[in-house]
C-alpha cells in the first residue's frame, strides 16, 4: 500500500487550509527531532514536511495562507525572516508557539556561536539592543548570563530583539529542565 501525503499527516480530504495546517503542526509537534527521540526522527519530520508541502501546493490556497506556516525545515535565515515578518504584521511575540522558537537551531555552526564572552557580544550590538536584553534579564548569575548571550547572538543573526529574548527564555527553560 502506498502512503499519500494525507495518510502521513493522518487526515482525509477535503479540508480547509487551517485544518491541513493544524494537522501539520500536530505532526511536527509529535515528530520533531527535539521531541521525538526515535532513530527515524529526521526522516519522519522530513516526510511530514514533504506531505504538507504537497498538499499545500496541490490545493488552491491563497498566498497569505501558504506563507502563514512556519518553515520548520527551511534554512535558519528563512525561519528568522518568517518570525520577523510575522511580528512586523502586528502580531505579538507571545503568539508564536514555543515549538517554533525551539525549531530555530544553530548547532555551533556560525560565527556567533563561537563567541562566548558577553563583552564581545555587547560590543557587536547597538546600545538599545543591549539595554533591552539587560532589562529582560536583570539578574547577575550564570543562568542570566547564558540567556543574555543567547539573546544577543540571536539578534546578531538577525532575529527581532523581542523574539530573541523569548527564544533565550524558552531555550533556557527547555534545555535546563530535560
Amino acid at each position: 500500500m502506498t502512503l499519500t501525503a494525507y495518510d502521513i499527516l493522518g487526515i482525509s480530504p477535503p479540508l480547509t487550509f487551517n485544518e491541513v495546517r493544524k494537522a501539520y503542526y500536530l505532526y511536527a509537534k509529535q515528530y520533531h527531532p527535539d521531541v521525538y527521540k526515535g532513530i527515524d526522527a529526521h526522516e519522519r519530520m522530513k516526510n511530514g514536511n514533504l506531505a504538507f508541502e504537497a498538499i499545500k501546493n496541490n490545493k488552491q490556497f491563497t498566498v497569505e495562507e501558504k506563507e502563514s506556516v512556519f518553515p520548520f525545515y527551511g534554512t535558519r535565515t528563512q525561519q528568522i525572516q518568517w518570525i520577523n515578518n510575522y511580528l512586523q504584521s502586528g502580531k505579538s511575540v507571545s503568539s508564536i508557539s514555543d515549538e517554533i522558537y525551539l525549531a530555530l537551531l544553530v548547532g555551533q555552526q556560525d560565527t556567533f556561536s563561537k563567541i562566548w564572552g558577553i563583552n564581545e557580544l555587547e560590543n557587536m550590538v547597538p546600545r538599545e539592543v543591549k539595554s533591552k536584553v539587560y532589562r529582560a534579564f536583570p539578574e547577575y548569575n550564570g543562568r542570566s548570563l547564558k540567556k543574555k548571550c543567547s539573546a544577543l547572538r540571536w539578534c546578531l543573526r538577525g532575529l527581532n530583539i523581542d523574539a530573541a529574548i523569548k527564544k533565550a527564555q524558552i531555550d533556557e527553560q527547555t534545555y535546563n529542565h530535560q
